[in-house]
């Protein structure tokens, strides 16, 4: 069991710094740890403010990257009645202290039935570095030395321990994974440390339990996802492409 006496609050995420609770610790003594029903998180990526869409492929979740430069968000949700801890990783990075990712380093506390969107790379207690999407040579991965895991996105999302009894949980759905495997290699797409934006963070108490889970994204140019056998359909149309006002008229029309 895992003791986090403090964390930090960002405006609504808050972060944390782990330690390991003593044997003799009367405080660790008296947690009794409850049945744990399946966790319910999921993780989006968001561009502009929207969720960008998924695919699905042997048994791993991949993401199409259609234009570098792309800044980007990582939403964290919470469908729970417990408060969580998320351990986010970028190119196998903690996003907190950029060192190689664990589930020990701190991370992001996500209410029950709440979220939590992550701008970036945090430089301080009140400002991130924007996460974009980048080519290989312009990501912080490679720049920091440590490009061997480009292209993913983690989640390790950790319960906090309570006393109190939570009511029954459904069970997350299991997905009907095709049971082709991915050829290929995808990784020539990674993050960049962007500009800086606002995000400000305080410490809270949290304790572990050993309820988790883990979620894994990768990422690369749609190019890159089809060549390694990522079924990546043609681009969808878009229903409100930019809402104008009026109809006007054909080219050609007299009217125009």
């Amino acid at each position: 069991m895992k003791n986090l006496p403090w964390m930090l609050w960002i405006g609504v995420p808050i972060v944390f710094s782990a330690t390991h609770v003593a044997a003799d610790n009367p405080s660790a003594r008296d947690y009794r740890p409850l049945p744990m029903p399946a966790m319910r998180v999921s993780l989006d990526i968001l561009v502009d403010g929207q969720p960008v869409p998924t695919i699905n492929y042997a048994g791993k979740t991949y993401l199409p990257v259609r234009r570098m430069g792309t800044e980007y968000e990582i939403r964290v949700n919470n469908h729970g009645p417990r408060r969580i801890a998320a351990i986010i990783s970028v190119d196998g990075l903690s996003v907190l202290n950029g060192q190689p990712a664990s589930e020990d380093h701190a991370g992001y506390i996500v209410g029950p039935y709440g979220n939590v969107v992550i701008k970036g790379w945090r430089r301080n207690m009140d400002t991130v570095a924007a996460f974009s999407f980048q080519e290989r040579d312009k990501t912080y991965a490679r720049l920091v030395g440590h490009p061997e895991n480009l292209g993913v996105i983690g989640l390790v999302a950790i319960e906090e321990l309570t006393l109190r009894p939570r009511p029954l949980m459904e069970r997350r759905d299991s997905a009907g994974y095709s049971a082709q495997r991915a050829n290929g290699h995808v990784g020539s797409t990674g993050t960049g440390y962007g500009r800086d934006l606002d995000s400000s963070i305080y410490y809270v108490p949290f304790v572990r339990s050993g309820n988790k889970r883990t979620i894994t994204m990768y990422y690369d140019t749609i190019e890159a996802l089809r060549r390694a056998g990522v079924p990546v359909g043609p681009v969808l149309p878009v229903p409100f492409p930019s809402d104008p006002q009026f109809v006007p008229p054909p080219p050609g029309d007299p009217r125009r």
